[in-house]
């Protein structure tokens, strides 16, 4: 008895570390020059899709200051101007933003504010910061900007999204590209952490983020000028159906909507 016992001590110590060796960590930083393969700051992925491309769960992607796009085909190795693509959330798995990166003297100095890590659907780069929009969404020329920059849905609490800045997603099109243009989430449960969800319009709802059927955490999370406005919709920041959502120390600023 005394063996069997010992024997399946060992065996979950031997489960348990092998679940932390295969732990990886992902570096993503667009002014990286080395082999692009993701291992290390100096040799990072270029493209934040290249990262989620090979993500496990168990494992965590660090993200340098910059602007990253949803449209990049990781097979093709070139942007597509796609609007349907998005940074889809994984189970398991913790996206970080906000870190210093290549040529910097602690790559891996952290602050969202000082080190901004932008998650962009502005695929043009045209977009402007207009007054005459409230300082919100570019409608003139957000017309090929992603529906919706980051997706969420079908997560749980594992998968982690903190420190960006996500913004010019424009869900302007039909069905379920009417929706959700910063953030959409259909039963999903991520937590969302110190994100800003700024200048993002739908023709429906939660020109921010939309959430049916799911109940997200949000920590420190500002969502700022999103509009639902144009539209018939309602939530500029944020849209809730069926959902029950945590929201701890967040603020919304300047939001818009019809309804």
């Amino acid at each position: 008895m005394f063996f069997r016992k010992s024997s399946v001590g060992f065996i979950v110590m031997l489960v348990l570390t092998s679940a932390l060796s295969a732990q990886t960590v992902w570096y993503v930083d667009d002014d990286a020059s080395g082999a692009n393969d993701g291992t290390s700051w100096t040799d990072a992925f270029v493209e934040l899709q290249s990262a989620l491309a090979v993500a496990a769960s168990g494992d965590e992607i660090r993200v340098a200051q910059g602007i990253y796009k949803p449209d990049y085909n990781v097979n093709t190795g070139m942007r597509t101007g796609n609007r349907t693509m998005s940074f889809q959330l994984i189970n398991g798995v913790a996206i970080k933003g906000g870190y210093a990166g290549v040529g910097s003297a602690d790559p891996d100095a952290r602050d969202f504010t000082v080190y901004e890590t932008v998650l962009s659907g502005d695929l043009a780069g045209n977009d402007t910061d207009d007054s005459a929009y409230h300082g919100g969404p570019d409608f003139v020329h957000a017309i090929e900007n992603s529906y919706h920059v980051v997706t969420t849905s079908g997560t749980d609490i594992t998968a982690i999204l903190d420190g960006f800045t996500i913004t010019g997603g424009y869900a302007y099109g039909s069905g379920v590209n009417r929706h959700g243009a910063g953030i959409y989430n259909i039963s999903g449960s991520p937590r969302i952490l110190n994100c800003t969800i700024r200048a993002n319009a739908s023709d429906s709802n939660g020109g921010g983020m939309y959430n049916a059927d799911g109940d997200p955490t949000l920590i420190n999370c500002q969502f700022i000028r999103n509009d639902s406005k144009v539209g018939v919709g309602s939530g500029g920041g944020l849209f809730n159906t069926n959902s029950h959502p945590t929201i701890i120390n967040c603020s919304f600023l300047g939001n818009w909507a019809n309804n």
